[in-house]
This record gives C-alpha cells, sequence and structure tokens, in this order.
C-alpha cells in the first residue's frame, strides 16, 4: 500500500508554515535579529489565519530533577500531531 502524504492534515500545516517562513525571508531578507523575524512570522501566521501558541515552555526531565527549561517560539496542532518551528 502506497501512502500518500499529501492526504495528512498535518501536510496542509506544513505548506503553510513554510509558506509564511518563505514571505518574511523574501520580504525582510537576511541580517536582522531572531525577534524580528519572530514577530513577522506570527504575524504573518495571523494574516493568513492560522492558529498557533508562542514561546511554549516545556521542561526537560532527567530523573528526579528538571534538567532544563525551554521554551519553543511556536507550536501548532492539527489533528493529533504537533508542528514546532524554532526561529534562529
Amino acid at each position: 500500500m502506497k501512502i500518500n502524504y499529501f492526504d495528512f492534515p498535518e501536510h496542509q500545516l506544513t505548506q503553510e508554515i513554510i509558506g509564511c517562513a518563505i514571505e518574511v525571508h523574501k520580504l525582510l531578507g537576511p541580517g536582522f535579529t531572531e525577534d524580528v523575524y519572530e514577530e513577522a512570522f506570527a504575524h504573518e501566521l495571523n494574516l493568513r489565519r492560522l492558529s498557533f501558541v508562542r514561546q511554549f515552555e516545556i521542561e526537560i526531565p532527567y530523573k528526579e530533577i528538571i534538567a532544563h527549561k525551554y521554551r519553543l517560539d511556536f507550536v501548532f496542532s492539527v489533528s493529533s500531531a504537533y508542528s514546532v518551528v524554532d526561529i534562529f
């Protein structure tokens, strides 16, 4: 049985996310700091009415401790799948 990845709902979301990133890069180009791209990317996502969570904090457990707390720039959810975008 051949799997068609275009049939998965997260494929459409991924295409939209990539389109937003390309649009930001086309208009701003290289050379700005991360916060500039993050703000522009969030604006582009909002223009396309994509829902996301910004600066989502996760904890990295190790045995009895939290080894580190990490903030993900953008988290998207579709069906039971998640997509993460980290700008750097």
